[in-house]
């Protein structure tokens, strides 16, 4: 690999980084409206699930833009979600947020670590790219479902 192949490969993965940054840091602005406008869990489930959807399709798309640009639009909405399920969290129990905020980060960590190893063993067995995606969204949606049924959005009736 040339020297200028590798500087032009290292300045797309910036731009890639960048942007998800971008869109992490821009998203919440339109996601606390949308909270405030139909309710976190409304908001968390469905942004939840069209990330779900994304990952579970970029994984099979062979042209790479088109692969980044449909792993933008699961990052924004997974922006979403991440915003929409902390204002569910700290609703659920008013007198226990710090705890309720605790579980979370340890369950997120434990989620990471479960979807991680997944995804890894997926790959060293199968060699598909497409069965990580797949694993990933669906893991994503099961999770969805256990909100979904398990808890109640208080500022909503």
């Amino acid at each position: 690999m040339s020297v200028f192949a590798h500087r032009s490969l290292s300045t797309r993965t910036h731009h890639h980084y960048g942007t998800s940054i971008v869109i992490f840091v821009a998203e919440p602005l339109i996601a606390g409206r949308l909270v405030n406008k139909f309710g976190a869990k409304r908001v968390g489930v469905t942004s939840c699930l069209l990330s779900a959807i994304f990952v579970m399709t970029f994984f099979f798309v062979s042209n790479v833009w088109g692969a980044v640009i449909l792993d933008m639009c699961h990052v924004w909405f997974a922006a979403t979600a991440i915003l929409a399920f902390s204002c569910l969290i700290i609703d659920q129990v008013p007198k226990s947020r710090g705890t309720l905020l605790s579980l979370n980060s340890i369950f997120n960590n434990i989620g990471n670590v479960i979807a991680a190893s997944l995804g890894g063993t997926l790959l060293f067995l199968t060699g598909a790219y497409g069965a990580v995606g797949l694993a990933l969204g669906a893991i994503t949606i099961v999770g969805v479902a256990i909100i979904f049924f398990f808890t109640k959005d208080p500022n909503r009736p």
